[in-house]
């Protein structure tokens, strides 16, 4: 099956007219800060929901276009802090995870005094 397109799977977003690209945050604000926060927090959880539906390699810089969209135009305050608490609280739980999972591999490892301590030099061979 082939994977949704957000702006015509995402309830906050939608084809600018003409086809010329997206209108990644087009969201109008109810007037009240406590519904806007709300609303906000729902379209994150739908914006997560829709990610792990559709784990394609442009979805994974989705958030970038998101964010300019909400600076460029700026919504109503409540709308950007519940869009943005929901997915600092999933960054938050993958964090944890991340930590029980200990050091990546790639983590640069430090001297006691917390400096990094470098890596040997690696011979990759003439030009």
């Amino acid at each position: 099956m082939k994977p949704s397109h957000p702006a015509r799977a995402l309830s906050f977003m939608r084809p600018n007219p003409g086809g010329a690209g997206i209108d990644y945050w087009n969201v109008e604000t109810t007037a009240s800060y406590t519904t806007d926060c709300e609303r906000g927090r729902t379209l994150a959880d739908e914006f997560v929901r829709f990610l792990g539906d559709n784990p394609t390699y442009g979805n994974t810089s989705l958030l970038g276009p998101i964010v300019l969209d909400m600076i460029a135009n700026p919504p109503a305050k409540g709308l950007v802090i519940g869009f943005m608490a929901v997915i600092n609280e999933y960054i938050l739980s993958v964090g944890r995870l991340m930590k029980e999972m200990g050091p990546k591999p790639t983590d640069v490892p430090t001297d006691e005094s917390g400096q990094s301590a470098g890596f040997a030099p690696v011979d990759i061979g003439e030009n």
